[in-house]
């Protein structure tokens, strides 16, 4: 073989290997740790493209699971062995790890919270009750456990749409009853919440009249309901928990991640029965309408129902002031003021209704 065709196949050799190497590092996979047998994966918030969780369990052929809700800092430890570890009052029960710098806001975005690992053990899993839920506004990173999908379900239900389909073709009637039958046997799917996993859920159902009398009216805005641990003879059924309502600001903030909105408010919170999310029609800043209410299997509406909307209504001042509690009373949610603003007076035992978002004031308002 001459000395030019050698020259030619190393050039070709130290092409394909570059080429080789490029796509190598150009498609590599999301750090992982085994951490007490299970595999956990970054999501890292300054990453559009993996900062959340079902992003990253899809850049490795699987789907979500959930976060690390371990209640310690174990996982965060091991992605990052010289940070501190700390249990915090403010962040999410799910660990989280924090560099003290934007974009994050929030505890995260506190400059003497760098190279902090951090879980809060008292808080709502906030960011991380959804897989879907971007995790880059307040914390650096967080960690996910992916799961493998299971088929069965999918091939069952093929082999049952070809009998139905091959039976079809023996008669229209039957055709047009499998056909109503295939439709009745759609799923939605969602992703999981805190423990769950993926899994069917019913197309949306209603009741006669579809809305529970509870909700009332709300002039000026678009409100989403949600059940938690009902009681018998409720007007639905539900035995989830989603939120302390006796916690200070704790409904509220379960109707900002609920309606993925800064403005939205919890209009009333029973421990046992409704939770009433509201939004404001024409909030201070522009944002995307809500198209729909977040998912609830057990909303007589519809698990994803559109929200209930009072926008054309328009806003009365003896119904609201009827509705709503003056600053300097007592409440237990910033829905039940009419500034939108329930600050502890006494953390912890005694809450008013404020003028002021952080400090307690009963005028200017």
């Amino acid at each position: 073989m001459s000395r030019l065709s050698l020259a030619a196949l190393s050039a070709v050799a130290l092409i394909l290997s570059g080429m080789f190497l490029f796509s190598s590092t150009g498609s590599a996979a999301p750090n992982s740790v085994n951490v007490n047998g299970r595999i956990y994966y970054i999501v890292d918030g300054n990453d559009p493209r993996m900062d959340t969780g079902a992003e990253v369990c899809a850049s490795v052929g699987k789907i979500c699971k959930e976060y690390g809700t371990i209640a310690t800092n174990a996982v965060c430890a091991r992605f990052h062995p010289t940070s501190r570890a700390m249990s915090l009052l403010d962040g999410s029960s799910a660990e989280f790890f924090c560099d003290g710098a934007p974009p994050q806001t929030g505890v995260c975005g506190n400059p003497n919270m760098k190279n902090v690992c951090g879980v809060c053990p008292k808080c709502n899993l906030n960011e991380a009750s959804t897989c879907n839920q971007p995790v880059g506004r307040h914390f650096r990173e967080m960690y996910v456990e992916c799961m493998t999908p299971k088929l069965r379900r999918s091939s069952s239900s093929s082999r049952r749409s070809s009998r139905r389909s091959s039976s079809s073709r023996r008669s229209s009637s039957r055709r047009s009853s499998s056909s109503s039958s295939s439709s009745r046997r759609s799923v939605i799917y969602t992703p999981p919440t805190r423990g769950g996993q993926y899994g069917p859920l019913p197309l949306p159902r209603s009741t006669s009249g579809g809305q529970d009398p509870r909700i009332g009216q709300h002039p000026g805005k678009v409100i989403c309901e949600f059940y938690q641990m009902t009681n018998p003879g409720d007007y639905a059924k539900s035995n989830k928990k989603l939120v302390t309502c006796a916690a200070y600001k704790a409904a509220d903030h379960f109707c900002t991640i609920a309606m993925q909105s800064q403005y939205a408010r919890a209009e009333r919170c029973d421990e046992h029965g409704i939770i009433i999310c509201s939004n404001p029609c024409n909030p201070p800043t522009y944002q995307l309408p809500v198209p729909r209410c977040a998912a609830d299997n057990d909303r007589p509406r519809g698990v994803n129902a559109p929200p209930i909307n009072f926008c054309g209504q328009a806003q009365s001042g003896a119904t609201s002031a009827a509705s709503k509690k003056k600053a300097g009373e007592l409440c237990a949610h910033g829905g039940e003021c009419m500034t939108g603003h329930c600050l502890g007076v006494v953390p912890g035992r005694e809450y008013r209704c404020s003028c002021h978002q952080t400090q307690y004031r009963t005028y200017g308002c």
